[in-house]
């Protein structure tokens, strides 16, 4: 029988099958009796206590879950009796390609089914996530139809999938694989714990996970070392080796399971903490299974290295940077709206952290609570939040600059995107910008949608006019070819940036029209006066006549054009107003979609500012929330500068504008380019100023210069 060909023969756990130790020599006598020996087999594991797996202190977790947690509760018990009637949708937090609709199957289950012309629905189906809402379900209620769905979708599986290498681009790629035995070892837990398993089933379950192990550690090639693929199917081992050491593979495999997870962290989270592909759904995805993977390491006395753990910990301070006012992360390269409280709860009650613990859930969540066990409560109520000591961040490795005035859910946010393209993840969206003022969402990344190469919005999302950026001569500065490649790629040049107490700076350009018939180089600055004003000031440096088009990406369609180039958004609490101050161009709207969920979209309007202008041109934009009660109309223009002299100085070189709004009155410095004679004293309305770009406050007959860039 093969399950005595995959187990370790000489496991110092000792595995009794009745009264014979299971070993070399005994091996034929058991033989003799296999129905005894798989009972047995049974019986040992479901009695095994050398092995710590995810939950602890099962009947007070429960208690605690019931009182406390009724919400998700509910949700994961839906999700369990949908399986039961082999509906299946893909709706969980973190579900990786999500899908709502719902597909019933009326007989047989149909592994390799595509019900939507779109492959990853194929992948959710085999990565068995719905198994662990089967065995919660059962732990929460005692009901048994739960667990029985589980073995026969278990037994279903592995009968109809044992052609690996003709499903390999299926239900056996190697990422579904590691994912997929996580799911079995976490179902497999509350089984075992509750004693309610098919010896049977369970003998054919060990010989699967043997084989998973076998084909993840042949696929563990050297040059795969990047793809987060790697991760998640390393993850996924690692977890079934310590679960399982008495398979005779994960004696061979777990040290060589640990150095892959190693390595990959090491190079593909790069040093300011973010993951490389430039997407935060992949970023956090990783997060979450160093999470899992240090919490079961060190349940079990595994040692994790210092290096992980503090890469782990840069991960987690990143994800929290990119924290929205909505406490989600934003739709950026290939990602989804997803709340990121769960992941500062769990990775607070690792690392004893009480500035995660700031900005997560007020109580354990369910997914923290049965991943890190029952002793997580203890350890989370026992930290003290603290606050963190700067707001914004400057990524600089990514090119990620995030200006904010707070963590709360009326705070003003704004990300910038200077930086590297990443990897097939990553859109053209290079000087993208959004902007969330005082808690409302306003411009939005535009998503993902799909990665089916059937569907036009894949590419759509992924070119510049899909995110708040710029373009010349309806050219895009980056070249999206397919849903995963790219013809060209603009380089990137990162500026300088400096966040003050009144306001925040960054700029950036890049070379994507370096090389095209019209050469242009192009860099924007964004100034951020808190907590409510925004000026970008988008800079072409060129001898040629160029079509000049900047796209605004409106998280919905509330939008009103009150001029050529003025525009009023109107949200739930706040107006919203952007105003170009280069009276020779002007916008058009334009419908357009914006998806915040994988399969879901909703339409939109987008924004788009055109101009033709000859030699270097500079199109200034101011843009502002105020109340729905603020009535008083602002004053937005341009003001003269002067040199040290009393000098008129030209607009090719210099600009000021002076912004009042609500009875606030400032004034913006902007130098775009050097002045031929050196660059000395700037006279502003009055004041004096050195420097590139610059903020004056001015309110009864006081003032403060603050000087973002010299």
């Amino acid at each position: 029988m093969k399950i005595f060909e995959v187990l370790d023969l000489s496991y110092e756990g000792k595995i009794n099958i009745g009264n014979t130790i299971l070993n070399k020599k005994n091996l034929n006598k058991i033989r003799n009796n296999i129905e005894l020996a798989k009972k047995e087999l049974k019986k040992y594991f479901i009695n095994r206590n050398s092995v710590k797996g995810f939950i602890d202190n099962e009947k007070e977790l429960v208690s605690y879950a019931k009182k406390n947690l009724d919400l998700a509760l509910k949700k994961t018990i839906d999700i369990a009796d949908e399986v039961t009637r082999k509906e299946f949708r893909f709706t969980l937090p973190w579900e990786m390609e999500r899908c709502s609709d719902t597909v019933k199957f009326e007989d047989e289950i149909d592994w390799g089914l595509n019900p939507y012309n779109d492959n990853e629905w194929t992948f959710m189906l085999s990565r068995h996530r719905f198994f662990t809402c089967l065995t919660e379900a059962y732990l929460f209620t005692g009901d048994k139809k739960y667990l029985s769905t589980v073995e026969y979708l278990l037994k279903d599986w592995i009968e109809n999938n044992r052609d690996i290498e003709k499903l390999k681009n299926t239900t056996w790629r190697t990422i579904e694989s590691g994912i997929r035995i996580k799911n079995w070892v976490k179902s497999l837990e509350v089984m075992f714990s509750n004693r309610e398993i098919d010896e049977d089933l369970l003998s054919e379950v060990l010989v699967s996970i043997s084989e998973h192990l076998d084909y993840l550690h042949e696929n563990n090639k050297y040059e795969r070392i990047l793809s987060n693929w790697v991760i998640l199917e390393q993850q996924g081992a690692f977890i079934a080796e310590v679960f399982f050491p008495e398979l005779k593979v994960s004696q061979l495999y777990k040290e060589e399971t640990i150095k892959t997870l190693e390595d990959a962290i090491g190079l593909q989270v790069i040093e300011d903490g973010l993951h490389w592909e430039q997407s935060f759904q992949y970023h956090n995805e990783m997060l979450k299974c160093f999470l899992e993977f240090i919490t079961l390491a060190e349940k079990n006395n595994i040692t994790v290295s210092d290096f992980i753990k503090n890469k782990v910990k840069d991960m987690l301070y990143a994800t929290l940077y990119t924290m929205k006012p909505n406490h989600c992360q934003s739709n950026y390269g290939d990602s989804d709206e997803e709340d990121l409280r769960d992941l500062m709860n769990f990775g607070a009650i690792i690392f004893k952290d009480g500035i995660l613990k700031n900005y997560g859930n007020e109580s354990i969540d369910l997914n923290t609570l049965l991943t890190y066990g029952y002793k997580g409560i203890e350890v989370f109520e026992s930290l003290v939040k603290e606050e963190l000591s700067e707001v914004s961040k400057a990524f600089e490795d990514t090119g990620l600059y995030f200006m904010r005035t707070g963590f709360n859910e009326s705070s003003s946010y704004s990300m910038f995107k200077c930086g590297f393209l990443g990897s097939g993840h990553g859109h053209s969206d290079t000087l993208h910008l959004e902007v969330t003022c005082m808690g409302e969402d306003i411009l939005v990344d535009s998503g993902r949608f799909s990665y089916s190469p059937s569907k036009p919005e894949r590419i759509e999302l992924k070119r510049p006019k899909s995110h708040n950026t710029n373009i010349i001569n309806d050219e895009d500065f980056t070249v999206c070819t397919s849903s995963w490649s790219n013809s060209s790629v603009a380089s990137p040049i990162k500026g300088l940036y400096k966040f003050k107490e009144g306001s925040d700076f960054v700029e950036g350009g890049h070379l994507g029209y370096i090389n095209s018939d019209k050469p242009t180089v192009v860099n924007r600055k964004v100034v951020f006066i808190k907590p409510n004003i925004w000026v970008v000031s988008d800079e072409f440096f060129t001898n040629e006549e160029n079509k000049y088009s900047q796209f605004y990406n409106f998280n919905n369609s509330q939008l009103q054009q009150l001029s050529n180039n003025i525009l009023k958004y109107s949200g739930d609490k706040i107006n919203f107003f952007v105003n170009t101050l280069n009276v020779d161009g002007g916008f058009s709207l334009e419908d357009t979609i914006v998806s915040k969920d994988y399969n879901q979209k909703y339409k939109s309007t987008r924004a788009v500012f055109s101009v033709n202008s000859k030699g270097n041109t500079f199109i200034n934009t101011v843009m502002y929330g105020k109340t729905l009660e603020a009535n008083k109309e602002a004053t937005i223009k341009y003001i003269d500068v002067y040199d040290w002299q009393g000098k008129k100085m030209d607009s090719d070189i210099v600009e000021a504008i002076s912004i009042e709004i609500n009875n606030d009155k400032y004034t913006v410095l902007l130098v775009h380019r050097e002045d031929p004679k050196g660059r000395k004293l700037y006279i502003v309305n009055g004041h004096r100023v050195y420097g590139r770009v610059a903020v004056i406050k001015e309110n009864d007959n006081k003032y403060s210069v603050e000087v973002l860039a010299y």
